[in-house]
Formats: C-alpha cells, sequence, structure tokens
C-alpha cells in the first residue's frame, strides 16, 4: 500500500528507520551525504578531486573491499566516481521532476525500516519537500 508521510517526520525519525543491521553507519551516512547535497543545493560544482576529499566520498570507499585497496585500481576507482556522482544526478532528478516511486518500507521481526530511499530523504530535505509517498507491506 501507498502512503503519503510528511519529509519532516521521516526526517526527524530517521536514525529509528535505518536499515537495522547498517545503524552503525548512520551517523556518517546522513551527514557527509547531507553535506554534499546541500553543497549541490547551494550552487557547488564537485569534481572528481573536490569530491574525493568528501567525507561522503571515504563513507562510499567503506563499502566496497576494492574501494579499500591501495593504491586502488582505475576500474574501482570509476565504480566509486560513479556512485559519488549518481547522488547528485540522483538530486537534479528530484529537483526537476519529482519522486518517480515512493519510498519503500520492509518489515523484519516485527521492525519497520525503510529499506530503499535512504539518499532521497535526504534530497527532499533538503528541498523542503512537504510530502513524499512511502510504499509499505
Amino acid at each position: 500500500m501507498i502512503y503519503t508521510a510528511s519529509v519532516d517526520d521521516l526526517w526527524r525519525d530517521r536514525a529509528k528507520l535505518y536499515i537495522p543491521w547498517k545503524r552503525e553507519r548512520l551517523p556518517i551516512f546522513y551527514r557527509s551525504f547531507h553535506e554534499v547535497i546541500q553543497n549541490v543545493h547551494d550552487g557547488y560544482a564537485y569534481d572528481e578531486i573536490s569530491a574525493s576529499k568528501t567525507e561522503y566520498w571515504n563513507y562510499l570507499k567503506g563499502y566496497h573491499e576494492s574501494w579499500q585497496v591501495k593504491p586502488i585500481t582505475y576500474r574501482a576507482y570509476k565504480q566509486l566516481r560513479h556512485k559519488f556522482f549518481d547522488g547528485i544526478k540522483l538530486y537534479r532528478s528530484l529537483e526537476a521532476e519529482g519522486m518517480r516511486n515512493p519510498l519503500l518500507f520492509h518489515e523484519k521481526d516485527g521492525v519497520g525500516f525503510l529499506f530503499a530511499g535512504m539518499r532521497r530523504l535526504v534530497i527532499l530535505h533538503v528541498l523542503g519537500t512537504e510530502s513524499c509517498e512511502v510504499s509499505k507491506p
């Protein structure tokens, strides 16, 4: 079922809504991705060098083994770069067209959590969107 939810309420409860097995990375994700999106919203244009100096870049590096190896391979670097700039591309898409798909909630062992849409939630918050669609099982 699809419901309408307040972005402010979702933002306020984001710690409770985060995927349970990833909660230790929660503060880093929200802080670092929010900073990047806020900067883009304020008109900053990231290039490869400035992107690689952000906390979000380092957050992403922690996700994939090949991104943690030093020196990083060109293929791994391209994947990491793509993941970083994909967040900015998502921002541009949401800014221009709005949401195409609802945020996706799941429930496991009686606990509901936001399974898909954490980056979109950050972007909606930065854009000042009042409400969004949420899909619940």
